[in-house]
């Protein structure tokens, strides 16, 4: 009896691991979304005041990371700067000034 248990028991786990794997390979969404590069983009650098850490640089990060159509950003802590590429045409330097002073900051367009 204790061997037709464990039979039963194995036989059960592995039909339901199988049906998982099957869940899970038809549980993957259709409409992926490809994220496209924009077709032209523009690159500013601007000075930043008022960084004392890493952790400022993080949140500079975040902000500037949050805005629609931001690319790619690298903050400087050493030189109190940061470098923002961007599509022109789902934002502007004067908006990216404004989060990174929003953030506490002082903005100088370089």
């Amino acid at each position: 009896m204790k061997k037709i248990f464990i039979i039963l028991l194995a036989a059960g786990f592995m039909l339901s691991c199988s049906q998982s794997e099957q869940a899970g390979a038809d549980s993957e969404p259709d409409n992926k979304v490809a994220m496209e590069k924009p077709s032209e983009t523009k690159t500013i650098s601007v000075g930043v005041e008022g960084m004392t850490c890493q952790g400022c640089v993080s949140s500079i990060e975040t902000a500037i990371a949050a805005v629609d159509g931001v690319v790619d950003q690298k903050v400087n802590l050493k030189s109190n700067s940061a470098s923002i590429t961007f599509d022109p045409a789902q934002t502007d330097a004067k908006k990216l000034a404004e989060v990174i002073g929003d953030a506490g900051y002082t903005v100088s367009v370089n």
